[in-house]
């Protein structure tokens, strides 16, 4: 929420209409902090109508709503905060949960993938970035093949196992075991 908050000093809108999205923002904050999501959802989404298109908007709406049954609504919103480089790693992480829980496996699959892809490539030095991502890409591919149920529901329940909870996914974790024991399922630090 403190990004949405930061984001509303940007608006670019008239007025009247930056006063009710900063009243819709207001009342979503009011909401959350009272754990009431389901209240907290609808004034963002009234504050996406009135113009605000923020990514930490779409963020929190996804992560909302990835609380209650209207997963469908929460796919569209992190499909847009996943655009932005401060939200793809933590909506991928929604993105591929949400899958993982309507049993949609490849997706899932895939979501955990580019979101370990991701991660594992914030953790080394930037002169290796793009070639250890570039080293994921015959994986990606060949598990967009994969027919097994069995296997996609094991690497999906593995990645899930040791990623970070999506609200913490800009955090590293020094004691993260590496992408090779996460697929294997080994269950030892290393």
């Amino acid at each position: 929420m403190q990004a949405i908050v930061r984001d509303t000093g940007q608006l670019n809108v008239k007025q009247s209409e930056r006063s009710r999205i900063m009243q819709h923002i207001g009342q979503a904050i009011d909401a959350q902090t009272r754990e009431q999501d389901e209240q907290a959802a609808e004034e963002l989404e009234k504050a996406l109508a009135a113009g605000f298109m923020e990514p930490s908007l779409y963020f929190d709406l996804g992560l909302l709503r990835s609380k209650s049954e209207h997963l469908e609504n929460a796919l569209q919103a992190l499909q847009n905060a996943v655009k932005h480089p401060d939200y793809v790693l933590a909506s991928r992480l929604l993105m591929a949960q949400i899958q993982h829980q309507r049993g949609h496996l490849p997706e899932a699959t895939m979501e955990y993938l580019e979101a370990l892809k991701l991660a594992d490539s914030q953790v080394v030095p930037p002169e290796q970035s793009a070639e250890l991502r570039q080293m994921y890409e015959p994986l990606i591919e060949a598990e967009s093949h994969q027919s097994e149920p069995d296997k996609m529901e094991q690497l999906c329940d593995n990645i899930k196992t040791n990623a970070p909870a999506p609200q913490l996914a800009g955090r590293i974790n020094p004691g993260a075991r590496s992408t090779s024991q996460i697929c294997r399922g080994d269950h030892a630090r290393g």
